[in-house]
C-alpha cells in the first residue's frame, strides 16, 4: 500500500491561523474550525488514492490508510491509541464537512478555508442566539 503524499505545510498556514483567530468565535469553535480545515487536507489525498470523493470515504477506509501511512502516523509504542483517537478526529470531521458542502452546494472537495470558517461562525451565531437569556 502506498503512501499518502503529505507534509507538514498542508496543515494551516499561519495566515489561515489568523483567520480563524480573528473570529470572534469561542476557543472551541475555533478549535473545531482548524481540526475541519486540517481534516479536509488529510482527507484528500486519500480519497484521491482510493478513487472516491471525500464524502464517500468510509471510516474503515480512513483507519486503514492511517494506519499504514507512517508519516501520518508514527508507529512507536503506544501509537495505537493515538491513531484511534487520530482516526476518530478525521472521521467525526466529516460531519460539518458535509455540512458545510450540502448548504453551500459544492463537493467537500472544493469547500475553502473561508467558506468553512463562515459556516463555524453562522453556527455558532446561531448556537448563541437560540440561548435563552
Amino acid at each position: 500500500m502506498s503512501e499518502v503524499p503529505f507534509s507538514p505545510e498542508q496543515l494551516l498556514t499561519p495566515e489561515e491561523c489568523m483567520v480563524v483567530d480573528s473570529t470572534m468565535m469561542p476557543y472551541r469553535d475555533k478549535f473545531a474550525t482548524r481540526l475541519a480545515i486540517y481534516a479536509l487536507r488529510t482527507l484528500q489525498p486519500i480519497a484521491e488514492q482510493l478513487g472516491v470523493s471525500i464524502a464517500d470515504l468510509h471510516p474503515d477506509q480512513i483507519a486503514d490508510r492511517v494506519r499504514h501511512d507512517r508519516r501520518l502516523l508514527p508507529q512507536e509504542e503506544g501509537s495505537s491509541d493515538f491513531a484511534d483517537w487520530y482516526i476518530s478526529v478525521l472521521t467525526a470531521s466529516l460531519v460539518p464537512l458535509k455540512r458545510v458542502a450540502a448548504e453551500l452546494g459544492v463537493s467537500i472537495e472544493d469547500l475553502t478555508v473561508p467558506q468553512i470558517v463562515g459556516w463555524f461562525e453562522k453556527e455558532v451565531a446561531t448556537r448563541l442566539s437560540s440561548q435563552p437569556g
